[in-house]
């Protein structure tokens, strides 16, 4: 498997916010520019309302494209659709579930990080190269979860593990600008970071390194 080259990120506009939409140039392999357009209607643009609401609280959610099949013509899925079993009933997407637990992991094309600051889209050529997942703490008075981090990425070397990952840091890091103004929690997409799916190191210096990750999980 070759390396990918350097992915390149155009941010236009400043950030994106409610009331904007997330438009995505597609160029050759590995290159990504994010541009933001104006929202004429959730409708036209095909923006739920749901997707607005997780952007508005700085939250990120992945989507995925398939490669065509014979038996399917849907190929495009996000973790903000809907779905039923009769195990755990009406329920969202879930990665471990219904995108590796069906086989689809193995014919991906595409797989995209939505984020309160542009769209991320990675490109795949290989079956069971890509994976997702969030990093979180659990809250012992609502016994909820907690995100901290959601993060897309994909193998580059199945025999040392080496990946690229791209991570939304919802949890923020207090951050000093150049004014010497304090800005609490601040929220980073790290682009093209580097590590290996064996010992997932930190993408920042008060993070705790995620270790190791299931290959049988995450879908590599």
């Amino acid at each position: 498997m070759e390396p990918a080259n350097t992915m390149k990120l155009l941010v236009c506009n400043g950030k994106a916010a409610l009331g904007s939409s997330l438009a995505v140039l597609r160029l050759p392999r590995n290159t990504l520019i994010i541009l933001f357009v104006e929202l004429k209607s959730g409708k036209e643009q095909g923006v739920s309302l749901t997707s607005l609401i997780y952007l508005a609280q700085g939250l990120s959610y992945w989507k995925v494209k398939l490669r065509p099949t014979s038996l399917s013509k849907r190929r495009e899925f996000s973790e903000l659709d809907m779905t039923w079993d009769a195990v755990r009933g009406h329920r969202q997407l879930d990665w471990a579930l219904d995108i590796v637990g069906t086989g689809d992991n193995n014919r991906i094309e595409e797989l995209m990080l939505c984020t309160p600051q542009g769209e991320v889209v990675m490109p795949f050529y290989e079956p069971r190269t890509a994976f997702q997942f969030k990093r979180g703490t659990l809250d012992m008075l609502s016994n909820g979860r907690i995100i901290q981090a959601q993060i897309i990425g994909r193998v580059e070397n199945r025999e040392t593990g080496v990946c690229t990952a791209c991570i939304w840091d919802v949890r923020g890091h207090d951050e000093k600008v150049e004014s010497g103004v304090l800005l609490p929690q601040k929220k980073h997409l790290y682009l093209d970071f580097v590590t290996t799916i064996h010992n997932f190191g930190a993408w920042h210096t008060d993070i705790v390194p995620v270790g190791a990750m299931s290959r049988e999980v995450i879908g590599v």
